[in-house]
């Protein structure tokens, strides 16, 4: 499925989910005026991602079609993380996560919308060297890139680190929860980005640290070299059920970025990851999914992927079937 239908039928989703009887006239059941112009849509595009939520049950047509009502199986879709949007890089997030978390720890006990939130991260610097932004075609200018921060921001409230707050028109708001100044004490802020604190905001960010058990100085946990095939099998499972449960498919580049996260940089090498992975084929474990020429990748993407004779292998997928190379 294209990216923008299915953010297009999440959005209607959520625009359900933000009501209370959970049920809206039909005319009325459209995205905010923001994002249709960020997705491009128009009234067919909208009318198409009603008609496939209708055939996949997640939404049930009432009185004879002129209203739509949220059903539980929409309610769970909505439950599953989404597959990451255009723009996301996997060795930016961590860094990503961490920012987004010191805005909400600034903002106290408050609820923050997405547009406030999006406000603060319109500078040049924020754009484009912590990836919150996409570069237009002329790559002269970058625009905010609305899709990725709210996907990230929904990926901490899934793991119970932020409070999603649903509101009108299917737009949200986040509160941080204490498994969030958790998460933030014991994060990295990126090394170039200048931050600036309150001294109640940085008594605020130091009790986070001491939440998270950090403390200046403590050397960094020792992690194994070697990972087991079982293991590496173990983490493109999880990948695939938390990330990518849409596709059934998980980057090879993006399992390389946990894989050295857990397991240190010499478990993510070439050398040492690839040849897990091809043992893994060949136990008919996985499938490993050449990329098409009409891939949207990028150089550090390809380079992080396997190398075959003809072709790259961009993406691991069940080896129950046979999938065709990505277009």
């Amino acid at each position: 499925m294209n990216e923008p239908l299915l953010e297009l039928k999440r959005l209607l989703l959520q625009r359900l989910r933000g009501l209370k009887s959970r049920r809206l006239g039909r005319s009325k059941l459209k995205p905010n005026a923001k994002d249709l112009r960020r997705l491009g849509a128009d009234l067919t595009q909208i009318e198409k991602a009603k008609e496939e939520l209708l055939r996949e049950g997640y939404i049930a047509a009432m009185s004879s079609g002129r209203s739509y009502k949220l059903t539980e199986t929409g309610e769970e879709f909505l439950r599953r993380p989404s597959p990451p949007p255009l723009g996301y890089d996997g060795h930016l997030l961590p860094y990503q996560k961490s920012y987004l978390l010191l805005l909400l720890l600034k903002r106290g006990e408050q609820k923050v919308s997405l547009s406030d939130i999006c406000n603060k991260l319109r500078t040049d610097n924020l754009k484009r060297v912590m990836g919150f932004g996409l570069v237009e075609p002329d790559e002269k200018s970058v625009q905010l890139n609305r899709l990725l921060i709210a996907w990230i921001l929904d990926s901490l409230s899934s793991k119970g680190s932020v409070e999603r707050i649903e509101g009108r028109m299917g737009s949200a708001s986040y509160r941080l929860l204490e498994a969030g100044k958790e998460l933030l004490g014991a994060s990295d802020q990126y090394d170039t980005i200048k931050i600036s604190l309150s001294g109640q905001q940085l008594n605020a960010l130091l009790n986070a640290a001491r939440l998270a058990g950090k403390t200046v100085g403590d050397p960094p946990p020792v992690k194994p070299s070697r990972p087991t095939a079982a293991q590496v099998l173990g983490e493109y499972e999880r990948l695939k059920e938390e990330c990518f449960a849409e596709y059934g498919m998980v980057p090879i580049y993006e399992l390389r970025r946990v894989v050295a996260e857990r397991f240190g940089a010499d478990a993510a090498s070439h050398d040492v990851l690839d040849s897990l992975l091809k043992d893994l084929r060949r136990e008919k474990q996985i499938r490993l999914i050449a990329l098409g020429d009409g891939g949207i990748v990028t150089e550090q993407q390809i380079a992080d992927s396997i190398r075959g004779e003809n072709e790259i292998y961009f993406m691991l997928g069940s080896a129950v079937y046979e999938p065709a190379p990505l277009r």
